[in-house]
């Protein structure tokens, strides 16, 4: 469980390539996770705790992934949860440290189909689609782009974040929307699942939360039904 006090913050792991060839990506990935909690608009009830973001290198490699999720356990006991990893790759690494731990991610990049049933067991989960689900539908990832909340995603966060890496690279561009919605997914799980105490402290707990993840209906982000 991760309990929070006064002037806590619920700690969200930013997970990518922070260096390595694709380091280019993680800019985006980081500004996106940013954009989504600034623009986050489901009132709340009584959760009133702000949201920080924690860098996490996995260079988008198996071996690295594995050593950035021990890091993260390690370094930060306090992490609610995590968003991406961006890469399936760093994902193989990753995942088990995550299960073994109890800790939830979603990505919505991550597309490779044998990180759920390897890897992800009850802990992992995505917003975008697989590659044999996206084979099976006859879509790529950029299918997305014809939608109108998408495309105004586009133009906000070229706005945004002119002179911060904007624009963001065509290749990207979807899995950064996808992504967008994975933030949104997991804060309104977290207002969903904290418990507010006696003391006014609150708490989250983390199975609690990766649960409530895996059964939530009725979410519509700017990508669609999730």
């Amino acid at each position: 469980s991760v309990v929070l006090v006064d002037d806590d913050y619920v700690l969200i792991a930013v997970q990518g390539p922070v260096t390595g060839e694709l380091s280019h990506f993680y800019p985006h990935l980081w500004n996106t996770v940013e954009m989504a909690i600034l623009e986050y608009e489901i009132p709340l009830l009584f959760f009133t705790y702000a949201y920080d973001r924690v860098e996490i290198d996995d260079r988008c490699e198996e071996s690295a992934g594995e050593a950035a999720a021990e890091d993260l356990v390690r370094d930060h006991p306090q992490i609610v949860a995590v968003i991406g990893p961006l890469c399936s790759s760093a994902a193989q690494g990753s995942l088990p440290v995550y299960h073994q731990n109890g800790i939830l991610s979603i990505s919505g990049s991550a597309t490779i189909e044998d990180i759920t049933s390897l890897f992800g067991m009850s802990y992992f989960n995505r917003t975008v689609l697989n590659e044999v689900q996206m084979d099976q539908l006859g879509l790529d990832e950029d299918w997305i782009n014809d939608l109108e909340q998408v495309q105004d995603f586009y133009t906000r966060y070229d706005t945004v974040f002119e002179g911060r890496g904007a624009p963001m690279p065509d290749e990207l561009q979807p899995l950064m929307a996808y992504t967008y919605d994975a933030v949104h997914v997991l804060m309104q799980t977290i207002e969903k699942v904290a418990v507010q105490n006696a003391d006014g402290s609150a708490t989250i707990e983390r199975s609690a939360l990766a649960e409530a993840v895996r059964h939530i209906e009725g979410f519509t982000g700017i990508t669609g039904l999730v």
